[in-house]
């Protein structure tokens, strides 16, 4: 037999079982690799001191706020924008979002095949 022909055979006979092992592997790799990003961040943004602002309340009830150049601390939001990484930021939730969405439409294949089968 030729090789076209035994590729021909694979597909036809367990190619849609192929591919939808490949989307699920390709899933959890997007999935993985957006979870890193994310905790990387996270992970960093408790290590690094960045520019907060402090509250204060004073005696006659008001809030007054303070710091800003001044006052170091840890903070998320400050981190990701003092150090501009709000674009690494989206991409790692795109690609956890894309990855799950993969994920969910391997597995929906996989089940409809399974009960036309």
């Amino acid at each position: 037999m030729m090789i076209s022909q035994i590729i021909l055979m694979m597909v036809k006979n367990g190619g849609d079982k192929f591919r939808s092992k490949i989307l699920l592997v390709i899933g959890f790799i997007c999935s993985a690799m957006g979870c890193a990003g994310s905790i990387t961040l996270i992970v960093l943004s408790t290590m690094i001191k960045v520019h907060v602002e402090k509250k204060r309340i004073l005696p006659d009830g008001s809030v007054q706020y303070y710091g800003g150049g001044d006052i170091l601390g840890y903070d998320f939001w400050k981190f990701i924008s003092e150090y501009r990484l709000q674009a690494l930021l989206f991409i790692c939730i795109i690609l956890i979002i894309a990855g799950i969405a993969i994920i969910w439409v391997s597995k929906k294949k996989a089940k409809t095949k399974s009960l036309l089968f």
